[in-house]
């Protein structure tokens, strides 16, 4: 009779497979988030709300929370913050950098922060009597939210419980959803920027439309001549599209 222990392998497989079905469910969470409405209307609060409960259930974790800078860049103020299991949507905390400096400057330097042990992470461990203990919190997976480079906030994943080892696809997950936080708020900007856009379309229209100064825009061909452009060049907008700069210029 041979006997071989195969416990580890049990263990290896077990874990295998619980890792792939957290992975396809986490990348049907994230399918889901990428059809939002509330990402392409710009939906701020709405958005808030979808992308923290889907990294609470995404992650099981008890809290999720979007943390966003104020101007200068002094204070961490939370936008949004979910609790799982209370099924409870709150905001309005305020971290200032005064308070947490090595905190404040982690997030400058490094796209993702994953504290296993968050109370003896060097980033996350002076939050450890004021913010984790309170909270039972005993893990964090903390991702900058970017715009054009520029870190605008960032998308806290805080695990209550165990210690948690963040897993690859973890880190990943989170990572995707913060790339949908800044898809909201890019459209977001877009979107408060256009009546200004128009603004400044109409200003300029009534200043070319009465000025006696020639203005045009050109680049290969005449896509922009003003009414004084055409009088003076004696050539309507329609005759100039078929025309180059160096038609206008007299041989000598």
């Amino acid at each position: 009779i041979l006997i071989r222990d195969i416990t580890d392998r049990k263990l290896a497989e077990t874990k295998l497979f619980a890792s792939e079905r957290r992975l396809r469910e986490q990348n049907c969470l994230i399918m889901d988030t990428a059809k939002s409405d509330c990402l392409n209307k710009g939906d701020l609060e709405k958005a808030y709300e979808e992308i923290t409960a889907t990294v609470a259930h995404g992650l099981h974790i008890q809290r999720a929370g979007i943390w966003l800078y104020n101007d200068d860049q002094t204070e961490l103020v939370c936008a949004k913050l979910y609790e799982r299991d209370e099924k409870h949507f709150s905001s309005g905390i305020v971290l200032s950098a005064s308070d947490y400096p090595v905190y404040f400057e982690a997030l400058r330097s490094d796209r993702t922060i994953a504290a296993n042990n968050a109370h003896t992470h060097y980033a996350t461990r002076e939050f450890s009597e004021s913010y984790l203990t309170p909270f039972g919190i005993s893990s964090m997976l903390d991702v900058s939210i970017n715009i054009g480079g520029r870190v605008i906030g960032v998308l806290c994943s805080e695990n209550t419980g165990p210690e948690r080892q963040w897993a690859p696809e973890a880190i990943a997950f989170a990572n995707s959803m913060a790339d949908f936080l800044s898809l909201a708020v890019e459209t977001r900007e877009r979107q408060k920027a256009k009546p200004a856009l128009s603004e400044s379309e109409d200003k300029f229209r009534i200043l070319s439309e009465t000025t006696d100064s020639m203005i045009m825009v050109f680049r290969d061909q005449f896509l922009y001549t003003n009414p004084a452009f055409q009088r003076i060049s004696g050539y309507s907008h329609e005759e100039l599209e078929k025309r180059g700069l160096i038609d206008l210029i007299r041989p000598d």
